[in-house]
């Protein structure tokens, strides 16, 4: 379950749609936009004249999306290349979708080009504590003295861990602004399913990848053990933390051109 569509990170995401602050009238992109969550919440801000484009890579969270919020845009492609011309935008938003880039700076710098000048840019990320990861990867570790997990720098949900790799990708940007919140990740009702839930991820496959079957059984039912501590009100929850990150376009264009669209072009409403 992705974190973005859970109740619990509900307060993170109305952190963000105020730290992002669409206004009436704006032209808002929403990246990693899932079946529409955020979308939904930024549609309400901007209004009737105002437009929201959601892009994902998943064709059926698009195609959810598309039926569950209503006056809104989607596209299935990847944002880090995707033509938006003519549109231009004064806010880009993402809530746990900016990770996931093959080249994090050349994406950003193309979205930075898709910017009015003095457009804004906030998301929020995963931070520097993860006890859903911690507790996985201690299981494995008990389970096969000697592994280490792989690195988790590369394209995924924790490639941002580090608060100095979100200023490497955000080079550009101005008025950058770093901010730790608490995240609760919700698992499930009963011990069992919460451990399945913890291995379900994609990740999780990432990070077991060099273990038999037999290891990762065993390593299921050490996490499973391990959620004693980790019980909530209703079920079971990792605690967490992620970054809240706001940063806006300069004002002045760049003396050499972004890889995104050129400020020169009139400006379109409508995809």
């Amino acid at each position: 379950m992705s974190p973005r569509d859970h109740a619990n990170t509900r307060p993170l995401t109305r952190r963000l749609v105020v730290a992002a602050a669409p206004r009436a009238r704006e032209t808002v992109l929403d990246i990693g936009c899932g079946v529409g969550a955020l979308s939904a919440q930024i549609k309400r801000k901007v209004g009737a004249r105002g437009l929201v484009i959601g892009i994902d890579r998943s064709e059926l969270l698009v195609a959810t999306a598309k039926k569950r919020v209503r006056g809104a845009v989607f596209h299935c492609a990847d944002a880090a290349t995707y033509s938006f011309a003519p549109v231009v935008f004064d806010l880009i938003a993402s809530d746990f979708g900016l990770t996931f880039f093959a080249d994090p700076v050349a994406a950003f710098a193309h979205l930075r080009g898709s910017l009015e000048p003095g457009g804004r840019l906030a998301f929020t990320c995963y931070g520097r504590t993860n006890a859903w990861l911690t507790t996985v990867i201690a299981a494995a570790r008990a389970v096969a003295p000697g592994w280490d997990p792989p690195a988790l720098d590369g394209p995924g949900p924790f490639a941002f861990r580090d608060r100095a790799v979100i200023a490497r990708v955000l080079a550009g940007f101005t008025k950058v602004k770093i901010v730790s919140a608490p995240l609760s990740e919700w698992l499930a009702t009963d011990r069992e399913h919460a451990a399945v839930m913890a291995l379900a991820r994609p990740i999780v496959a990432r990070l077991l990848a060099d273990l038999d079957d037999a290891a990762r059984i065993r390593v299921l039912e050490r996490v499973e053990r391990a959620l004693g501590k980790y019980r909530v009100r209703g079920g079971y929850a990792f605690p967490a933390t992620a970054w809240l990150v706001t940063a806006s376009a300069p004002r002045t264009a760049p003396a050499s051109p972004s890889p995104g669209p050129s400020r020169t072009r009139p400006r379109r409403r409508r995809p």
